[in-house]
C-alpha cells in the first residue's frame, strides 16, 4: 500500500488604491495575490501524482467615468497583467496497450504562465429611449516553462497525451472578442406600457481547445484542436405592464443567422486514441416569456 500526503498553505491578499477625479470620473490599481492550493493525483505515477500549489500575482490597472447631458453614456478601461508559477493544469494520460489501466486525466504544473490584456466597455444614448453599448476584450496567455517532471516523465502504464509546450497559449482563450448591442424603447404613454427593441451581436476570434488533437496525423481529428472564429446575433422584444397590466412578455431569438459550432472538445484524439467528442452550440431558438407581478 501506497500512502501519499500534501500539504500547502500560502498568505493571499488584495491592495487596492482608487483616485476620484470628480464625481463621475475615477481611477483604480490594485494587486492580488491567489493560490490554488496543493493536490493529489493518485491515478498517475510519480513524480506527477504530486501536484504543487499554483500561485498567481495579479496587477490591474483602470478608469472608469460616466457623462451626462446631450448625449449621455458610460466609459471604463482596464489593463491586466497575472503571473502564475505552478499553474495546475488538466493533462491526459493514456493507457499503454495490456497494461489493464484506463486512460485517464489529472492537473500537473505548468512551471511558469502569463496572462495579461486589456478591457474595454462604453455605452452612449445619442436620443431619449436608444441606448448604444459595446465591449472588447484582448487577452494573451502564454506559457512560459515547463518542468523537467513532465519532460521526462515515464510510466509503464501511461503516455502524456501531447502535453502543452512552452509558447502554448491557454485553452478557451480567444485572443479578441468583443459585444455591440442597441436597445430602443418607444416613447409610449405609461397606460400602454414600456415596449422596447434590442439587437446584440458577439464575436470571438479563434482559440485553442485543447492541446492533444493537433497532435493527431488525421487531419479530421488534429481540426478539434482549435476552434474556428464565431459570430453569434440575438434579437429580443420586449413588452412591460402590458396596457398597464401586471404582465410583462418578452420574445427573443438567439444565433438568428444559424451558426454551426462547437464550445469545446475533450482532447481525447491523441494517436493513441483516434477518435474525439465535442459539445455542440446552441442552434438558432426562438422563444417567449411572460411574467406576472402579484401584489403591490
Amino acid at each position: 500500500m501506497t500512502t501519499l500526503r500534501q500539504k500547502s498553505s500560502k498568505p493571499t491578499w488584495l491592495i487596492d488604491m482608487d483616485y476620484n477625479f470628480t464625481p463621475n470620473m475615477m481611477a483604480y490599481a490594485k494587486y492580488a495575490r491567489g493560490y490554488r492550493a496543493a493536490t493529489i493525483a493518485p491515478n498517475v505515477a510519480a513524480p506527477l501524482n504530486l501536484v504543487d500549489p499554483e500561485k498567481v500575482d495579479s496587477f490591474e490597472v483602470g478608469f472608469k467615468s460616466s457623462f451626462h447631458g446631450a448625449m449621455p453614456g458610460t466609459f471604463n478601461v482596464a489593463a491586466f497583467y497575472n503571473d502564475f508559477s505552478n499553474q495546475q493544469l488538466q493533462v491526459g494520460f493514456n493507457a499503454v496497450q495490456g497494461s489493464g489501466q484506463s486512460s485517464t486525466a489529472a492537473p500537473v504544473n505548468a512551471g511558469k504562465s502569463e496572462i495579461y490584456g486589456l478591457e474595454a466597455e462604453a455605452s452612449i444614448s445619442p436620443f431619449e429611449g436608444m441606448m448604444l453599448s459595446g465591449s472588447y476584450t484582448y487577452l494573451h496567455t502564454e506559457i512560459k516553462s515547463v518542468p523537467d517532471t513532465l519532460l521526462t516523465y515515464s510510466d509503464p502504464n501511461f503516455t502524456l497525451a501531447a502535453p502543452f509546450i512552452v509558447g502554448d497559449p491557454e485553452v478557451l482563450s480567444p485572443k479578441h472578442k468583443f459585444t455591440v448591442s442597441a436597445k430602443y424603447t418607444l416613447p409610449l404613454d405609461a397606460s400602454v406600457g414600456q415596449v422596447s427593441f434590442g439587437i446584440d451581436y458577439t464575436y470571438r476570434t479563434k482559440m485553442l481547445v485543447n492541446y492533444i488533437d493537433r497532435e493527431n496525423p488525421n487531419p479530421a481529428i488534429a481540426a478539434f484542436s482549435t476552434l474556428p472564429s464565431l459570430g453569434l446575433l440575438n434579437l429580443n422584444f420586449g413588452w412591460n405592464s402590458i396596457a398597464g397590466s401586471p404582465v410583462d412578455l418578452s420574445v427573443f431569438a438567439t444565433n438568428v443567422t444559424k451558426e454551426k459550432y462547437y464550445t469545446y472538445a475533450a482532447g481525447l484524439g491523441s494517436p493513441e486514441v483516434g477518435f474525439e467528442t465535442a459539445s455542440v452550440g446552441e442552434p438558432r431558438m426562438y422563444g417567449m416569456r411572460l411574467k406576472v407581478h402579484f401584489g403591490n
